[in-house]
């Protein structure tokens, strides 16, 4: 697998992978400012490919998902990429050091509890373009900032939304596979381009009245850091609509999500329930952090404090992430 990598033979399920912008040239494409920044997509593919490489092809749920470190990589970084299964508790855990950096410096980036989905497929939903209050939206509402102004910003490879819609509650879009992501796509469960489109449009500047506005230096970024459930019910097509609900982020600082993703007849192949997008401050906020890299002021404004012990599943269907700045 691209992102996984191989099997690695033992008592549990694990996997070793390496990633670099010579074998995943795609990635240049998803910066934080001008640094690349690995998409919060591509913890997602990976947890879903481990899924599935356990349980076979069947639907996959992964639960309780926690980003908990950006990873940025570098001109010429090595990053190898540890993942690992615990059978008890189908606990997921995605590790990576960047090769020849030192001794054994592992940073876990991301967990998931990934077990099979029982939860019943929702209805077919055939998308209507033409529906009451709904407007067409200009792509530059998405792709108006470029690595020169301290946003996340796309290249060609992760432009992957093609036409987008909003009412005043919801936002859908058309999402396509693209040039730079079709030669390795059939390996792939849920490209991270294509799933990296869907949060794209999850972000709380996309509604009617935000992108009314013209963007501002001092407006703040989110990322996405984690989900309550993430569910897959069969692998993603290279040609999707998406269709996402929103809340209002301003009280909180952070944005509680989800969208539900069909092929082009209007299937569902993927569900994102409890999704959520971390804020970070704008410049105005955070004065100390001008000058400084992208990686900077993520380390120094999201700190997330790993558990002691393994997390567990709850019996509890719908059970909400917390993530603490304590």
């Amino acid at each position: 697998h691209p992102l996984l990598g191989m099997p690695i033979i033992g008592p549990t399920p694990l996997w070793k992978g390496e990633i670099n912008l010579e074998s995943n040239r795609y990635l240049e494409d998803h910066r934080l400012a001008a640094e690349r920044l690995f998409p919060a997509a591509g913890y997602i593919e990976i947890l879903l490919a481990a899924g599935r490489s356990v349980h076979g092809e069947v639907p996959i749920e992964i639960v309780d998902t926690a980003i908990l470190e950006a990873m940025f990589i570098g001109n010429g970084d090595e990053i190898v990429i540890f993942t690992t299964w615990d059978v008890d508790t189908n606990m997921c855990r995605i590790f990576s050091h960047v090769r020849d950096s030192g001794e054994g410096e592992w940073t876990l980036r991301a967990h998931s509890i990934v077990r099979p989905c029982q939860t019943k497929k929702p209805a077919r939903y055939v998308f209507k373009k033409s529906q009451k209050g709904q407007k067409k939206i200009p792509l530059s509402a998405l792709y108006d900032v470029d690595e020169v102004q301290d946003f996340v910003n796309y290249g060609p490879a992760f432009k992957t939304v093609t036409d987008m819609w909003m009412t005043d509650s919801r936002t859908s879009a058309k999402i396509k596979m693209t040039e730079g992501i079709a030669d390795d796509f059939d390996k792939h469960v849920a490209h991270p381009a294509l799933i990296d489109g869907c949060l794209q449009i999850t972000d709380p500047r996309m509604t009617l009245d935000a992108i009314s506005k013209e963007r501002s230096a001092e407006d703040p970024t989110y990322l996405p850091v984690g989900a309550r459930s993430i569910r897959l019910f069969r692998p993603v097509p290279e040609d999707i609509y998406v269709h996402s609900e929103q809340l209002d982020p301003e009280k909180s600082g952070e944005a509680q999500s989800g969208f539900l993703v069909t092929d082009s007849k209007g299937d569902p192949v993927m569900q994102v329930i409890g999704l959520q997008n971390r804020r970070l401050p704008g410049k105005k906020e955070n004065p100390q952090g001008e000058g400084g890299s992208a990686s900077t002021v993520i380390e120094e404004i999201v700190p997330i404090k790993l558990p002691t012990a393994p997390l567990k599943s709850s019996k509890v269907e719908g059970l909400w992430l917390v993530l603490s700045d304590d």
